[in-house]
């Protein structure tokens, strides 16, 4: 069984656009890309579907057990394709917590409390545009809402080194009791 179909080629010709008034004897039929490329495929598959139920026959099944050999193939192939939009959820979520935990760092490091980095993450990102990225918009933020991030003097405590009023990091606290402690028990 042969299907023929014209592609008008008049068109590819030397010297003109193929609308001279006559069809060159192509019968006037013409296919667009996508109608040529389903044909194929059509195609393809039929000649997949009779080759291997052929093969099929030849090694001794009959008809019907040939069509239902084929429809396991079919259906174990399928079945191993990979599930595309899984595979992209899957690396959408994953670059989205990447980028969480690289703007929490950005946040941290320009002095942001801890209690407020989900918030301002939020906030934040609500700016964040092909032309200002997230630390630009940070900056920004926090240069108009200066409550949101530690004083000068909580940093130096939370880094270890005392502050201007004699106030330390609570390891030194710590560490003065302990030795007052070691101190009082002879040790």
């Amino acid at each position: 069984m042969s299907y023929g179909f014209y592609l008008d080629l008049q068109k590819f010709t030397d010297g003109g656009d193929g609308g001279n008034g006559g069809t060159g004897g192509s019968g006037g039929i013409t296919y667009s890309y996508e109608q040529a490329e389903q044909i194929a495929s059509e195609r393809a598959g039929r000649a997949e579907r009779s080759a291997l139920t052929n093969y099929f026959q030849q090694n001794g099944m009959t008809a019907e057990q040939a069509q239902e050999a084929f429809r396991d193939f079919k259906e174990k192939q399928e079945a191993q394709k990979p599930n595309v939009s899984a595979i992209e959820k899957q690396r959408d979520d994953a670059l989205a917590e990447l980028t969480g935990i690289k703007n929490k760092a950005v946040l941290s490091g320009l002095g942001v409390q801890k209690e407020y980095e989900d918030f301002l993450l939020h906030e934040i990102s609500k700016n964040v545009t092909d032309k200002k990225d997230f630390k630009a918009c940070a900056e920004e933020y926090l240069k108009d809402k200066p409550q949101y991030t530690r004083t000068q003097s909580q940093m130096r405590m939370s880094s270890g080194s005392s502050g201007g009023s004699g106030a330390g990091s609570s390891d030194d606290v710590n560490a003065t009791f302990n030795a007052a402690l070691r101190k009082a028990f002879g040790r």
